[in-house]
């Protein structure tokens, strides 16, 4: 597919609709369902708070950045966040420094575990007056968490984040409990209820977290912006979780071609539906509405004439 058209499905990937409901099936305030479904959020894999991607930067710094970041990375990403009581924020640390920013909903309390052995504790809100911070940066390689103050009156705490260079599953480490307690022994109540002991089972033999795998995930081959650059045809790697579907699109003037490696799904094309196998070659003419929907993990390549930009890409609202 067009590389425009990849940086357009990656912002669909963000954009897959889910019900409205946590994972115990807790029930949430209208408020916080309105802002779920204005933006279509998923949960982020691991850490647990509703997400949607809400800014990414189209340029990507392929020089040296630095030692820990191995590959490209785009200059900047921002998404908007929702925390519930269920859906906190669990242990993890990053490479990249994150800014956090503080919507409305409940006030969120932030736990920092430094490299030192050092700890503190920071509320995200609005209240000034009681010493809350309405944007907090949390340092790379420091462990954070978040949950909402014991004593807040909403059900949800509404937030967001920015981080430059962008965001990258590689660059995310899931916090692991047992570890967490031993370096961190004074702050054990707090790192109890902000980590999830269901997620032990993805430890590594080595005792360290699996990185979470995001739910659709576009490796850009060849485009506009991709390792190899070409202005006339854009590759993608698109990979999609089974159950994922994205919302219905068509391109403007590209034409997009879709070739399955592995798994299977379904691709809708106008008023034909076409079963998605290994070795399935569908063609996506443009104007003509399509939707995606993995039945199975699925692996495709989606290769665009000419190469991908974002403006071609139309995304309809149903």
């Amino acid at each position: 597919m067009r590389i425009d058209f990849l940086l357009c499905l990656m912002v669909v990937a963000m954009l897959v609709s889910r019900p409205v409901a946590s994972r115990e099936e807790q029930p949430l305030s209208p408020e916080a369902q309105q802002i779920i479904q204005h933006y279509n959020m998923q949960h982020i894999p691991h850490e647990g708070p509703w997400f949607v991607q809400s800014a990414k930067s189209n340029e990507q710094i392929k020089g040296p950045i630095a030692a820990r970041y191995k590959g490209p990375r785009y200059a900047y990403t921002a998404i908007l966040s929702l925390m519930t009581r269920v859906d906190f924020s669990a242990m993890h640390r990053l490479n990249t420094d994150e800014i956090w920013h503080f919507y409305g909903g409940a006030p969120a309390e932030i736990l920092m575990l430094h490299p030192d052995g050092s700890s503190e504790v920071v509320i995200l809100g609005n209240n000034l007056s009681a010493g809350q911070l309405p944007q907090v940066l949390v340092p790379r390689g420091v462990w954070m968490g978040a949950k909402l103050i014991d004593n807040a009156s909403a059900d949800y705490t509404f937030f967001g984040s920015t981080m430059a260079p962008g965001f990258e599953y590689a660059d995310y480490e899931a916090g692991v409990r047992k570890k967490l307690l031993q370096a961190y022994p004074g702050q054990s109540q707090r790192i109890i209820a902000l980590t999830r002991p269901e997620n032990d089972h993805q430890l590594t033999a080595e005792g360290h977290m699996e990185n979470p795998t995001p739910p659709v995930n576009i490796e850009e081959i060849i485009g506009l912006n991709g390792p190899v650059i070409n202005a006339d045809t854009s590759v993608a790697k698109v990979t999609m979780q089974a159950g994922e579907q994205l919302p219905l699109s068509y391109n403007k003037e590209n034409t997009e071609v879709v070739i399955v490696m592995s798994g299977s799904g379904q691709l809708t094309v106008g008023d034909t539906e076409h079963a998605l196998s290994p070795n399935a070659v569908v063609l996506l003419p443009p104007q003509v509405k399509y939707r995606f929907k993995a039945h199975s993990d699925l692996v495709f390549y989606a290769v665009v004439t000419p190469a991908f930009v974002p403006e071609d890409h139309v995304e309809i609202s149903e």
